[in-house]
């Protein structure tokens, strides 16, 4: 049986006839060895507050913060604003807790205002396709999504430099178009 998504990834003839290569979306670089090193998803950019966010460049900051084992960069649709929030999935050791604080102020110092994450959903573990990518899909189709997501999920506040709890009252406030972002 033919998938029709990876048929819709394959390019015939590009450089000879009758050859084909599988587009993945990966943007690789080649040193003056010969050796290839993965840069970028191109398809894992999106926009928010007109600049352009880059999903790995999000996850490589949020990794090297003490305690997090993964982290699952994705944008959000949120009432009232054009493009998508930042948001990330992250997998903390069992247990343990987020340091909204002091995250926060880390996040801040390291990335630019429009790729900070204005979301934390704080997940057991990643979903994993066929691939071994995370699986990202259903955690964008979720959203902010108070009444399907029963993780726990922060906001950023920016005035107080700190994650907080999304709680009922301030989704409704997201859903009116009314929150600041």
């Amino acid at each position: 049986m033919k998938h029709t998504h990876t048929q819709n990834s394959i390019v015939r003839s590009v450089l000879k006839k009758d050859d084909f290569y599988l587009r993945t979306g990966d943007l690789m670089w080649c040193n003056s060895d010969g050796f290839y090193y993965f840069v970028d998803r191109i398809c894992d950019n999106f926009r928010w507050k007109d600049e352009t966010v880059s999903t790995a460049q999000v996850a490589e900051v949020v990794m090297r913060f003490p305690g997090v084992m993964e982290a699952i960069v994705y944008g959000v649709p949120v009432q009232g604003y054009q493009g998508r929030a930042c948001m990330c999935a992250i997998v903390l050791p069992e247990g343990a807790q987020l340091h909204c604080k002091a995250i926060a102020e880390y996040l801040s110092t390291l990335l630019l205002p429009h790729a900070i994450p204005q979301f934390i959903r704080i997940v057991p573990r990643p979903q994993i396709t066929d691939t071994f990518k995370h699986n990202k899909v259903v955690l964008q189709e979720e959203g902010i999504n108070l009444v399907v997501i029963k993780d726990p999920l922060y906001w950023y506040n920016r005035d107080e430099q700190c994650y907080l709890p999304l709680d009922d009252v301030k989704y409704a406030e997201f859903l009116n178009g009314k929150a600041k972002l």
